[in-house]
């Protein structure tokens, strides 16, 4: 008891002593269909149903796997989501990535770093592969270990 009491007066103790890395990437498909493009020229691109989404090589698994929390961020115990734009050409490679919503720079570009990293299996139309912009949240969590 008197450990649990310790550690709630002095929180910054607790967090250096319990802290484990825990980074959850969660995706939203939800898109207008203005984010959905053709393997067109840029100004004459065609809106079209996909029949497959894009997903990286190894899964999402293996992107959660390049996402390195900084340092920095872990120390201060600083946590969230960011949110990014991207878009994945025919040939599997990342096009475009913007930040939508950030956290604050260095998450933001750990997160883009992870995405620069990987490589994808493009998207479908009618059999064909296509490009398609799409938003990717990727969360940074620390989780407390418990005794």
């Amino acid at each position: 008891m008197r450990e649990a009491v310790r550690l709630v007066k002095n929180p910054k103790e607790r967090i250096m002593r319990h802290v484990a890395l825990l980074l959850t990437l969660s995706l939203l498909f939800a898109m207008p269909p203005s984010a959905i493009t053709g393997n067109s020229a840029p100004e004459q691109k065609e809106e079209m149903a996909l029949d497959k989404m894009p997903e990286p090589v190894g899964g999402w698994a293996a992107l959660t796997q390049l996402v390195e929390y900084p340092e920095s961020a872990k120390k201060q115990a600083i946590q969230g989501t960011v949110y990014l734009s991207i878009v994945v050409g025919v040939d599997g490679i990342i096009n475009k990535i913007e930040v939508l919503q950030g956290i604050r720079e260095d998450l933001d570009r750990a997160a883009t770093k992870a995405l620069e990293k990987s490589r994808w299996i493009p998207a479908e139309a009618n059999g064909k592969p296509v490009e398609a912009r799409f938003t990717i949240p990727i969360e940074f969590k620390l989780e407390s270990k418990s005794k």
